[in-house]
């Protein structure tokens, strides 16, 4: 289907006040495809379904940016928006027999999360000056970086990053590496050496790049093996933690072991192993 062909479509579906999902709409330089947009009298309610079960602004807030895009490219086409909402799973839900749609799910209204974001037309005006722009455009290293909650870096962090020392100060702890980096420090070597450290990882860290040797903690090692009591059991497994429970008594993401493999070794030396592989849905 051709542009111009969703559009005459989309502009009969609204005619005919229905629910529509998917919808396309293209205004100007702009885009969405907005997930729900449910009819309620003379507006609309725009919904953004997530598969996630954590939805706060403070967990999720690029959750509630996509849905004052979503608002704003909606209104400059010529819809009224009423609510705002973010469908997601219900992290507490517990599996009993057939899967009850109703209760997997949980719709929390955003409206007021998204009514606060005011800096959506601003933000497009920086970024269509990005897009025609044919110089890349210059971007400070800061904590942003890096989504401290998902742990999901920039896509373009390794271009961006690729000027830093081979043995840089971000091999330290992250507190440890942002206070020297804002300090204009990059380089380990550099670090002085009456700088202040909260973290024995980073005092080791540091001492092994500045002498150039390997650590090696006989003490700990000593420790450890000392604490040890036979028989030993060397366990390794695997989980799966699908969004929608498969199995009775589970929930959304709960991990659930398929797979076990285990060796345990006497004092003698001697071993013995098991193993188990699920293989049905019991």
């Amino acid at each position: 289907m051709s542009s111009e062909e969703d559009s005459k479509m989309l502009k009969k579906l609204i005619g005919e006040e229905k629910t529509i999902f998917e919808a396309g709409i293209k205004i100007e330089y702009l885009y969405i495809r907005a997930d729900v947009l449910e009819p309620k009298e003379d507006s609309w309610n725009l919904y953004e379904i997530k598969a996630s079960n954590k939805v706060s602004y403070k967990e999720k807030p690029e959750y509630y940016n996509d849905l004052a895009f979503q608002k704003f490219v909606c209104v400059k086409y010529g819809l009224k928006i009423n609510r705002c909402f973010i469908i997601h799973l219900n992290g507490e839900y517990v599996k009993y027999g057939e899967i009850k749609p109703e209760e997997l799910v949980v719709k929390k209204d955003a409206t007021e999360e998204v009514n606060l974001i005011v800096d959506i037309e601003e933000n497009i005006k920086k970024y269509l000056e990005v897009i025609k722009s044919n110089k890349e455009p210059e971007v400070e290293k800061s904590k942003n970086c890096t989504d401290r909650y998902n742990k999901y870096d920039c896509p373009m962090k390794e271009k961006c990053w690729n000027d830093l020392p081979e043995h840089n100060v971000f091999e330290t702890t992250p507190n440890t590496a942002w206070e020297l980096f804002e300090l204009g420090i990059t380089e380990i070597q550099d670090i002085p050496s009456d700088f202040k450290l909260t973290y024995a990882k980073d005092r080791v860290i540091i001492k092994t790049h500045k002498e150039k040797n390997i650590h090696i903690s006989e003490e700990n090692i000593k420790h450890f093996m000392s604490s040890l009591n036979y028989p030993l059991y060397y366990l390794d497994f695997e989980t799966i933690d699908p969004a929608v429970p498969i199995f009775d008594r589970s929930r959304p993401y709960q991990k659930i072991p398929f797979q076990y493999s285990i060796h345990i070794q006497y004092e003698e030396g001697s071993t013995t192993h098991f193993e188990f592989l699920n293989d049905d849905n019991a």
